[in-house]
């Protein structure tokens, strides 16, 4: 019989296979890392293993837009303005870090915080992905949106 999802925590439900990304790592390697692990969010941590952030897909996807912006510039723009442009287009996100796009004043939940806790500051901040610390601020796992779902929706008796 399935436990009552107000009686879950964290830990119950949390993802332990972390796949995380240092704030110094280029873009590049945080898209793909991404993509290895198919995954749309990383957490983001100092070589320490404490947590300074998240990066999404999203945050990926905003610099795509400013590459974007760059070559329509590119292809209507001044030609004087070419040169810097191609080599910022050229660099890209080889030379940007994880540290200039992540969101670094994030939402973060511990181990044994309530899963209804845990779903009111992913609902209050705006996001389905919450990093899970210590108490030394290390990254122990994550918790996406889907996985409190998931146990709301096995722990309902009306569904079985």
């Amino acid at each position: 019989m399935s436990k009552n999802p107000y009686e879950l925590r964290v830990r119950d439900v949390m993802s332990r296979d972390l796949v995380a990304i240092s704030n110094k790592a280029t873009l590049h390697d945080c898209l793909q890392r991404m993509i290895d692990h198919n995954l749309a969010t990383l957490p983001v941590v100092t070589d320490a293993n404490e947590c300074v952030g998240i990066v999404s897909a999203t945050d990926m996807l905003h610099v795509t837009r400013e590459v974007e912006e760059d070559l329509h510039d590119l292809n209507h723009g001044d030609l004087t303005a070419s040169g810097w442009l191609l080599k910022r287009l050229t660099n890209g996100i080889d030379d940007r870090t994880v540290a200039d796009v992540m969101t670094e004043d994030v939402a973060m939940v511990g181990p044994d915080t309530r899963l209804s806790r845990a779903a009111t500051e992913m609902l209050r901040n705006r996001v389905h992905h919450l990093p899970v610390i210590d108490v030394r601020e290390h990254v122990v796992g994550i918790i996406s949106m889907s996985d409190v779902v998931s146990a709301f929706v096995d722990g309902d008796p009306h569904t079985e």
